[in-house]
C-alpha cells in the first residue's frame, strides 16, 4: 500500500522494481508458477515414502542430500523451467487474468474511498492448470491501494466468501478498532456482510494488507 503518489519503480531490462515485487508476490502468476511447477515436477515427491531397512542403501545412492529421488541435473532443469516461465510471463502474460492492478478510488470530503470485494476465484497458476483461490477484486494478489500519508482512508469491505473474513492492515498505525483482528477489536465480517475501515495512513512505504481470520487457508 504506498503511501504517495509517486511510481515506485525504475525500469530495468523490461521488469520494474514493482512488477517484480508483484510476480514474486503472485499478482500475476510468478511466485505460484514456479511453485506449481516444482511441485508437480520434481520427481519423486508424489510418490515418496519413509525408506524401510531393506531399502535404505538403494534410497541413499540414488537420492541428494535433501532426500528428493533423480540427479541434481534434474532438480537444476525443473527450476530453470519455472524461472523461464515467470520470466516469460513477466514480458506477455501466459495464463489467464491480470495481477497487481491499482485500485482506483474516489474522494469524499477529503477521505480517499476504496471498494474491496473478498471472493473466491479459479485461478490458472500455470498454463492449463486452475486452483481455487480467495482473492479481493479477483486480483489474485490483491489490487493496490495507493494513499496519501495524513490523507483520510475509507475501505469498504464487501465479503462475497463463504465464510467470514476481516483485513489487516499489516505495518499500519491504525486505531485498535480499525486493525482487522476478529473477536479483539471487531466482530469478523460475515458471508454477505459489509465492514468500513476508516484510518489515516502512516508511516509511508510499501505495506501488505491481508486477511486476519482463518488465516491458514485465507491467507494461503
Amino acid at each position: 500500500m504506498p503511501a504517495t503518489d509517486d511510481k515506485l519503480g525504475l525500469e530495468r531490462g523490461g521488469v520494474d522494481r514493482r512488477s517484480f515485487l508483484a510476480l514474486v508476490a503472485g499478482g500475476v502468476g510468478g511466485a505460484a508458477l514456479v511453485g506449481g511447477t516444482a511441485a508437480a515436477s520434481w520427481p519423486g515427491d508424489a510418490s515418496r515414502t519413509a525408506p524401510t531397512a531393506d531399502s535404505t542403501a538403494d534410497h541413499t545412492a540414488t537420492s541428494g542430500s535433501n532426500g528428493h529421488s533423480g540427479s541434481a541435473a534434474d532438480m537444476d532443469l525443473m527450476h530453470k523451467e519455472g524461472i523461464d516461465k515467470l520470466l516469460a510471463n513477466a514480458q506477455s502474460p501466459i495464463t489467464a487474468g491480470v495481477g497487481a492492478q491499482e485500485l482506483s478510488w474516489r474522494m469524499e470530503d477529503g477521505v480517499r474511498v476504496f471498494e474491496l470485494t473478498c471472493s473466491a476465484v479459479e485461478w490458472e497458476v500455470v498454463p492449463g492448470q486452475f486452483q481455487s483461490a480467495f482473492a479481493y477484486n479477483r486480483d489474485r494478489a490483491g489490487p493496490t491501494l495507493r494513499v496519501v500519508e495524513g490523507q483520510p482512508v475509507r475501505v469498504h469491505v464487501r465479503n462475497d466468501l463463504d465464510q467470514s473474513t476481516s483485513v489487516h492492515w499489516h505495518g499500519q498505525r491504525v486505531p485498535n478498532g480499525m486493525d482487522g483482528v476478529p473477536f479483539i477489536p471487531q466482530p469478523p465480517i460475515e458471508p454477505g456482510a459489509m465492514f468500513t475501515y476508516e484510518f489515516v495512513p502512516g508511516p509511508f512505504g510499501s505495506h501488505i494488507y491481508h486477511s486476519h481470520h482463518n488465516a491458514a487457508e485465507q491467507v494461503s
